[in-house]
């Protein structure tokens, strides 16, 4: 539920570019664009096939 207030893009943005000043890394050079998409539908919930 906490995730569905971020939209798909933004939370992508967050798993390729991490978040400053916490334990979440950059993923950008382990993740495609089309796998952190995949999380992020996935986190929020939506049909991530």
């Amino acid at each position: 539920e906490r995730m569905i207030r971020f939209s798909t893009d933004d939370l992508k943005a967050l798993i390729l570019d991490g978040i400053p000043g916490t334990p979440m890394p950059p993923w950008r050079p382990l993740l495609s664009d089309a796998e952190a998409e995949w999380i992020a539908r996935y986190l929020r919930g939506e049909d991530a096939s």
